[in-house]
């Protein structure tokens, strides 16, 4: 006998219900021992992120044409910003930090960021992979040609949101006198995605959620705290100047 769709969701709140008990979900668990982010310390992104809405409901339409109506507002400036961010790291920062602020000057900085990007865009991925959210140009090709990225994957939670979200909390707590600046970078980034059709509006705001997160995860790793202040030390180093010989 066929299964009726009631019984298709009972089976699926069960199967929720299974995996909201568990500390992390198996498939986002970083694999190395020596990781920040392992089945213990990994946020699970199913118990803190909602399902995006149905295709055909009325929130789900109100976001699709707000992505649509941001992206056709776009200029060329942004478009220009959006694609340069592409590849992300935390070095787009340096507008809201100081010009100083680059990877060939900062070793022990670019090691860590590096590390952390290895665990956390593959738990970005297996999001992604759980949500299946198409992106605005598989929904609607013919209104998002000029989008700064070409990706197959799904779009929530938003991948250079979370990533932004978390660079700029980290680099807040290094910089406090630039925290404004680095917030508001850090945003703009995300939102970049939406002008850039990538992205919607939901997709960006799931990443900022899961990029704090992601940070308050690693706020509570005593092993990142040390390599944390490391980073302190050589950044601190590098911005302070010299005292004058005597």
């Amino acid at each position: 006998m066929n299964a009726t769709p009631t019984h298709h969701g009972h089976l699926r709140r069960i199967a929720l219900l299974i995996l909201l008990a568990l500390p992390v979900p198996l498939a986002f668990a970083a694999p190395s021992k020596n990781a920040y982010f392992g089945a213990n310390t990994t946020p699970n992104v199913i118990a803190l992120l909602p399902m995006p809405p149905e295709v055909g409901t009325p929130e789900e339409a109100a976001d699709r044409e707000s992505s649509l109506s941001v992206h056709a507002a776009r200029t060329p400036a942004q478009i220009a910003l959006g694609k340069s961010q592409n590849k992300l790291t935390v070095f787009h920062f340096s507008p809201a930090i100081g010009e100083w602020f680059q990877k060939a000057k900062l070793p022990k900085t670019d090691a860590l960021f590096a590390k952390i990007d290895r665990e956390v865009v593959p738990l970005i991925e297996s999001a992604k992979k759980y949500y299946q959210r198409p992106r605005p140009a598989q929904v609607a090709s013919d209104h998002f040609k000029d989008a700064i990225a070409k990706d197959e994957t799904g779009s929530y939670p938003g991948g250079h949101a979370t990533r932004a979200t978390l660079y700029g909390m980290m680099l807040a707590e290094l910089f406090p006198n630039q925290r404004a600046a680095i917030m508001a970078q850090s945003r703009e980034i995300g939102w970049l995605r939406v002008t850039g059709g990538v992205e919607t509006p939901l997709d960006v705001y799931a990443g900022r959620v899961f990029g704090r997160a992601l940070a308050q995860s690693l706020a509570r790793n005593p092993e990142f705290l040390a390599d944390f202040e490391a980073i302190r030390e050589e950044i601190a180093a590098l911005a302070t100047p010299a005292a004058p010989a005597p």
